[in-house]
């Protein structure tokens, strides 16, 4: 017999006979004669344990919440209630991705790009066989009555299938949704982040610290100022803005000045000059973004990188121009110098140069708040992306109601400032993330492919314009052609489109006068199609008096950003209108189906499709990014029908939970 007692040895042993007894079963296994039998209770408790990371070790905030349950769960089996009480482990995408790419870095020198998915993924399986789950002992160890014949893995079919269909309810109920916005980057791990997956580090003044991927010491806590120069401005004016972030300077797109401030009235309607790139951005005038109280009165705006300034980006409608790759190093925008530098490491160098152009106006300490990633320590980084979203203000204003009501009641009520300030206020949750390990979202990119059937009559049809484009030309007529279409809203840029390929036959109308009436009608009836539920598209052509002079005719699509010129070649140009030479390189038309798209802010409609219809003519492709999904099999099959727009780059990352 033991001298004293040895908890590790009696308890194992009690545990093991419990679980193969299945007394934390429904049903209490063996039970006595003359007890109530679990078939004739009427009475069920059943119970979920928040399932702990696959990474996570047991700590003292496990051990309550088990407590508590079980408590709960024994004293409703005492009662003869059908009791469950169910065990289960979260993927935990983000830390257990992080866990095995660090070891197979250590191991190989390999990153997830060198494996690839499917390879990554068989990786990470079998670490979570061999490794994953330890708290799961230590839970029994804890003597929980957890019913472990019921245990769930949140990567499970039945737990995937689960998530895709709340998704797609999710989303026809339109509060999950698709939009450009500014998140929380992590270079480190390449994957945007909800706020909750931040931590705030605050600083009194200069600090350096350290920052993983970066070799030495980064400094924080500073406020360096440089100068814009006023474009053509006597006496060489300038423009002193300030910022803890010199290496944004690349991505500045106006500099905002206070309306009302004197100091700057001169300046309004006026440019400045980026130092190092010699850009030429606008002085923009900003109530709410600049305070002529504080700093110099003028305010670098960096959409693309910063919370206020992505707002004031929008109110002028300036342009986003992203500065940085998926990695945090610099990217084209920042000229050769800086390209492919990590942003941290550019800081200090970005100074040296301000200093070497003349541009820097010196540093001062100052208080800075540094948002870090509560996974990798990285710095996040403020940038524009492509993501999925959860709408959270009526969720808000109900939980707020209740509280307000008396309905729900906060103990302590000390806490009722801190409820008011997450729920006043609530801002859309970000649930995308561009991992390789997690649920997958059920969006899917089309791609249409024609027929065979299809192509030949498409070759064909380009062969019969051909012919009549030299024909056209042989007769002495000249067009231009429809680049520069970029900044044609979708629906006018597939309507001008429809134009280029029948550009030929307008040609021959418009050199028949006689034709002119036919030539409105048709124009206007095929641009109408084009158009598709647009509003209506207006075709107007010039009287055939401007037509015999020789000026340009022209097809005007009110409200596009171009136009289509036809005019009849002469000697002179055209009556001073300045064409393209026609050759049969350029005036080769294509024949395209216009991709119907949306707005990259708009939330994309609740059409729904199979996840396995398709057909002959047709495929299917994975978008990257955060639209990158497999098709999935179970019951439900559901998928959301995705919009198109932007992607993330730089591979097919999918995003986790």
């Amino acid at each position: 017999m033991a001298a004293a007692y040895e908890p590790e040895a009696v308890e194992r042993e009690w545990y093991q006979w419990w679980e193969s007894k299945g007394f934390f079963r429904p049903g209490g296994g063996e039970r006595r004669e003359g007890t109530e039998t679990t078939a004739s209770c009427n009475n069920y408790f059943s119970m979920i344990l928040p399932p702990p990371n696959v990474t996570g070790t047991l700590h003292i905030g496990h051990a309550l919440t088990c407590t508590l349950q079980d408590a709960l769960a024994r004293f409703h089996r005492m009662r003869g209630d059908t009791t469950v009480w169910i065990p289960g482990l979260d993927h935990a995408g983000i830390a257990t991705q992080s866990v095995v790419e660090r070891r197979i870095a250590k191991e190989t020198g390999e990153t997830r790009h060198d494996l690839g998915r499917e390879r990554l993924v068989e990786e990470i399986w079998d670490w979570k066989e061999k490794h994953g789950g330890r708290i799961n002992e230590q839970q029994r160890r804890l003597g929980a009555s957890l019913d472990w014949s019921q245990e769930v893995f949140t990567l499970d079919d039945r737990a995937s299938e689960a998530v895709r269909e709340a998704f797609v309810r999710l989303h026809d109920a339109g509060l999950v949704y698709r939009s450009t916005r500014l998140v929380n980057w992590c270079s480190a791990l390449n994957t945007a982040l909800s706020d909750v997956e931040t931590d705030p580090l605050d600083l009194d003044g200069p600090t350096d610290l350290s920052v993983p991927g970066v070799e030495d010491r980064v400094g924080f806590g500073s406020l360096h100022r440089f100068a814009y120069a006023v474009e053509a401005e006597a006496g060489e004016a300038e423009l002193v803005v300030a910022t803890t972030r010199p290496e944004t300077l690349f991505g500045d797109t106006a500099v905002a000045v206070h309306p009302e401030d004197p100091r700057f009235t001169r300046f309004h309607g006026r440019h400045v000059i980026q130092p190092l790139t010699g850009n030429r951005i606008p002085i923009i005038l900003d109530a709410e973004l600049v305070d002529m109280e504080k700093g110099t009165g003028a305010v670098k705006v960096t959409p693309s990188h910063d919370a206020n300034d992505f707002a004031c980006g929008q109110r002028h409608q300036l342009r986003l121009l992203d500065i940085m790759n998926d990695d945090g190093t610099l990217n084209g925008h920042c000229g050769p110098e800086f390209e492919a530098m990590n942003r941290l490491e550019a800081r200090r160098k970005v100074v040296g140069a301000l200093e070497g152009a003349g541009a820097y106006r010196g540093s001062e300490g100052m208080a800075q708040r540094v948002m870090v990633c509560s996974r990798s320590g990285d710095v996040i980084e403020p940038r524009v992306k492509p993501q999925w979203f959860v709408d959270c203000s009526a969720m808000a204003r109900t939980a707020l109601g209740f509280q307000k009501s008396g309905d729900l009641e906060l103990i302590p009520p000390a806490f009722e400032k801190t409820w008011d300030y997450w729920l006043a206020e609530p801002k859309d949750w970000c649930v995308s993330r561009q991992l390789w390990w997690g649920h997958r979202i059920p969006a899917y990119k089309a791609e249409l492919r024609p027929s065979e059937g299809e192509e030949r009559e498409r070759e064909e049809e380009a062969k019969a314009k051909m012919r009549m484009v030299e024909l056209a030309v042989g007769e002495g007529l000249s067009f231009c052609s429809l680049d520069g279409l970029g900044t044609a809203s979708p629906t006018h840029r597939a309507a001008i489109a429809g134009v280029e390929a029948n550009v030929a036959h307008l040609l021959l109308l418009l050199a028949r006068p006689s034709a002119r009436r036919l030539l409105l009608s048709s124009i206007g009836r095929h641009l109408r199609e084009a158009a598709e539920g647009a509003q209506p598209v207006e075709v107007t052509v010039p009287s055939a008096a401007s037509a015999a002079s020789g000026a340009a005719r022209r097809i005007a699509v009110p409200g596009a950003a171009a136009l289509v010129l036809l005019f009849p070649r002469s000697s002179s140009g055209g009556g001073g209108t300045t064409a393209r030479s026609s050759s049969r390189t350029d005036t080769t038309s294509t024949t395209t189906r216009p991709q119907q798209r949306t707005p990259n802010t708009t939330r994309p409609s609740s059409n729904i499709s199979s996840s396995s219809s398709s057909s002959s003519s047709s495929r299917t492709t994975q978008s990257t990014g955060p639209t990158t999904s497999n098709a999935s099999s179970g019951a439900s099959g559901r998928a959301v029908a995705a919009a198109g727009g932007p992607t993330t780059a730089g591979g097919p990352p999918a995003p986790g939970k």
